[in-house]
């Protein structure tokens, strides 16, 4: 497991920070879009965030093994950054990945 640690200092009474830390109404402030919070020991804290406008793509593509999912994920992140440009209204320019092709699995053997 991996652990996240972080360590800032607020400029503010430790009562301030526990508070927007702990209250739904003044957590929503500064974090997400709801939450439910329960700040006794082993309680639960949930929220979301918002989406924001546009769509959402989500890409499935099966049936890749090995190496072909490595090379097919970088290949999906190469060419969905020059779909988001394009319909933001940004010339993607020439894909310098043009002349490539992904290697079969055999050649990924």
């Amino acid at each position: 497991m991996k652990l996240v640690e972080q360590r800032i200092r607020i400029a503010a009474d430790p009562r301030i920070v526990y508070e927007l830390l702990t209250d739904p109404a003044e957590f929503v402030r500064w974090m997400a879009d709801s939450a439910e919070i329960d700040a006794r020991p082993g309680g639960t804290i949930r929220w979301t965030h918002p989406n924001g406008d546009g769509t959402v793509l989500h890409l499935v593509h099966r049936g890749l093994v090995g190496g072909m999912a490595d090379a097919h994920a970088g290949g999906w992140s190469h060419y969905l950054g020059r779909l988001a440009r394009a319909v933001s209204g940004h010339e993607p320019g020439r894909d310098p990945w043009a002349d490539r092709r992904v290697a079969s699995a055999h050649e990924l053997a």
